[in-house]
């Protein structure tokens, strides 16, 4: 099956209401945050109205009976699938001084799911062809090709250290970051004119010098 490019935006209570249709409550690509806490009561009001609206928008095929059934209607079906049962699942976090970015990319065969979350609680869904995820991830974690060799001794860190506030006690490197990022477990810094760190870990890690390409290899999946 060819694969062509495809956006569809889902808002935070139609993903809710999708997973509990779909009896798919802890799939990961449909676990959106509510947008405030809820009764029993309203959420089962809520999800009545997103189903209504995703009828409206043809996304669900309503059949009357008896007994009475659904359908998740193309494309969504096919842009749910990776949503509901990934094979694999890349998270990519890129942040700045000024602003944070997180990009999903859900596996399944031969296709793959790009969401990323919009102001107003909205989620865009972009379906591409499975081969096209990696080059699609690394243009979202925009590794730039100008900066200087990187080069000095390792610098142990924490996550949680990367995106701190910066004051006079801070390392060079995290003080001139233009930019972290990661791929699950694979963290890189752009230090600027301090070139390109990279290491891995989920709390605690080393940095090391590293190259755009040498960077690029890292975050591609294998």
């Amino acid at each position: 099956m060819e694969i062509f490019e495809l956006t569809v935006d889902y808002g935070a209570e139609e993903l809710s209401a999708l997973g509990r249709l779909l009896a798919a409550d802890d799939a990961p690509g449909l676990a959106a945050p509510e947008p405030a806490p809820m009764t029993p009561d309203t959420r089962r009001a809520v999800h009545a109205a997103a189903w209504r609206g995703l009828v409206a928008r043809r996304a669900l095929i309503l059949e009357p009976g008896p007994p009475a059934s659904f359908a998740v209607a193309e494309p969504h079906a096919s842009l749910l699938a990776p949503l509901i049962a990934p094979e694999a699942t890349m998270v990519l976090d890129r942040w700045e001084p000024t602003r944070e970015r997180r990009v999903t990319y859900y596996l399944r065969e031969d296709v793959a799911v790009e969401q990323e979350a919009l102001p107003g609680l909205i989620y865009r869904h972009t379906l591409i062809a499975r081969a096209a995820a990696t080059d699609r991830l690394l243009a979202a974690a925009a590794i730039p090709d100008d900066r200087p060799p990187a080069a000095g001794a390792p610098l142990d860190t924490t996550r949680k250290a990367l995106t701190a506030p910066r004051d006079d006690t801070s390392p060079p490197l995290l003080y001139a970051a233009l930019a972290v990022g990661s791929v699950n477990d694979r963290v890189w810094v752009d230090g600027g004119q301090l070139g390109l760190w990279t290491g891995a870990g989920t709390r605690a890690l080393t940095l090391t010098p590293t190259t755009p390409e040498a960077l690029r290899a890292a975050l591609s999946p294998r």
